[in-house]
């Protein structure tokens, strides 16, 4: 089966159903490939994933930052509750 390619917003996204759920994500330099393998993890789960820019990243998603002492971050979910927190360290 050949995966579908969306682009939106300068994010690639190519999502393939079968054998397993998959789906590859690209913004500029950075790539994910989260994918649905059976026994994999329990989920929900959760994913922290460290960019140099956060700001504009929330914005795409229509998320308000969280300051931390430790980062900048913000929290998107799938619709099974798996969870994906972007973050940019502050300066310390």
């Amino acid at each position: 089966m050949v995966p579908a390619l969306r682009v939106r917003g300068g994010v690639r996204t190519s999502i393939r159903a079968a054998p397993a759920a998959y789906v590859g994500i690209k913004r500029g330099d950075a790539e994910i490939h989260p994918s649905e393998h059976t026994g994999d993890i329990a989920t929900p789960g959760l994913r922290y994933i460290w960019v140099d820019a956060v700001d504009p990243l929330a914005a795409l998603s229509g998320t308000n930052i969280d300051e931390m002492p430790w980062a900048r971050d913000f929290e998107i979910a799938d619709p099974d509750g798996n969870r994906l927190r972007f973050a940019k360290p502050v300066a310390g």
